[in-house]
């Protein structure tokens, strides 16, 4: 991908602080789009991605969002009405407790709601109208492998995940016709501080189990949201990439 085909695009990526979130940004802005970065905590490395994109001239914001929180609503339509036309937007902003179905209370599995599909929902309704006004847009939403398969202790999670899947098709097929494309994107096994520090699977043993023989990175998943956003994602409508070393086959 060229280094300027994103150039005059403002890209809206939340759970931007680290991980997927944070190398995402960075690939897009890579490609010459300006951030608005959304996460509850914005970590020194997504503060120093927006002075670089600020220096550029290009659109930098970073914003402070619990996307659980209920007065979430409120501050996204304050912040979307202040800024330049969001062309593309990444739901990225995830949560994740493992433990086994019958262990898991029922605050813990609202919260996974709360944060992977209401946040997501809130944000996509603040920006789709600006998205309809233009005539075209690009929304690329991070569910997960688990979604596919399901996995062990992860009910609460993977259930939230495959309600991802579901949105992003019955959303795709309703704003298509008015030029925006709705995809998404499932990562398998990836090495990031969200899965890292909660679970046990990243071992040596299980990093064999893949046919690739590696976990991903967030680098990787990064170029597969801004494939999508950028001009090799116009004919992709409601489609569910999985960059997954081949666990999903």
């Amino acid at each position: 991908m060229g280094a300027d085909e994103l150039s005059g695009k403002v890209a809206l990526v939340t759970g931007a602080g680290r991980g997927i979130g944070l190398a995402t940004a960075a690939e897009l802005a890579r490609l010459g789009a300006g951030l608005v970065l959304i996460d509850r905590q914005l970590t020194v490395e997504a503060l120093s991605l927006l002075s670089n994109v600020s220096e550029d001239g290009r659109t930098a914001v970073g914003k402070r969002i619990d996307l659980a929180d209920e007065d979430a609503a409120g501050s996204l339509k304050k912040l979307i009405v202040r800024l330049p036309p969001i062309q593309i937007l990444v739901n990225n902003a995830g949560w994740l407790r493992t433990r086994p179905f019958l262990e898991v209370p029922l605050d813990e599995w609202q919260h996974h709601l709360d944060v992977n599909l209401t946040g997501m929902f809130l944000v996509t309704q603040a920006v789709v109208p600006g998205m309809i006004e233009a005539g075209s847009g690009r929304i690329i939403t991070v569910s997960s492998e688990l979604a596919l398969t399901g996995g062990i202790n992860y009910v609460a999670y993977a259930a939230s995940k495959g309600g991802v899947i579901g949105f992003t098709k019955a959303l795709a097929r309703e704003v298509a016709p008015l030029g925006i494309r709705v995809n998404s994107v499932a990562p398998g096994p990836t090495v990031t501080p969200m899965l890292t520090d909660m679970t046990d699977e990243y071992t040596e043993e299980n990093r064999l189990t893949i046919p690739a023989q590696r976990f991903g990175t967030p680098e990787d998943i990064a170029r597969s949201i801004a494939f999508l956003a950028g001009p090799g994602g116009e004919n992709y409508v409601g489609q569910v990439l999985s960059p997954n070393g081949g666990v999903v086959i």
